[in-house]
């Protein structure tokens, strides 16, 4: 599962503005195109400055990609092992509730006059 967003870190201005708007613009199309399908730009399709720009970003993008999907996959074990307590509990409290019925129900005794 893929993040629905990114963040960008304000430290990381002073990298874009060193750039001309059409780099800037290249940079972030690359960014969005990687972080949509993976796909990174192909060699020559930005210069030397706006590729490395780009890969400052990408490692931040990457990052942050592995700690979200590690953050989904404890709170999917988390989820999973909630569900399985409340079933077992569900179970549990079944099985009191029929030992109770069982319990509270008078003996009958046949074959004793009283």
């Amino acid at each position: 599962m893929k993040p629905k967003a990114f963040m960008l870190y304000a430290n990381n201005r002073a990298f874009i503005d060193r750039l001309d708007d059409d780099q800037a613009g290249q940079v972030f199309k690359a960014i969005f195109r990687f972080t949509d399908t993976g796909e990174e730009p192909e060699e020559g399709e930005m210069d030397q400055c706006t590729d490395i720009v780009f890969q400052m970003f990408k490692i931040h993008i990457e990052q942050a990609m592995d700690k979200y999907a590690d953050a989904c996959k404890k709170r999917s074990e988390a989820g999973r092992k909630g569900g399985l307590a409340k079933a077992s509990n569900a179970k549990n409290a079944q099985a009191n509730c029929s030992n109770n019925k069982n319990k509270n129900k008078k003996k009958k005794w046949v074959g004793i006059d009283e």
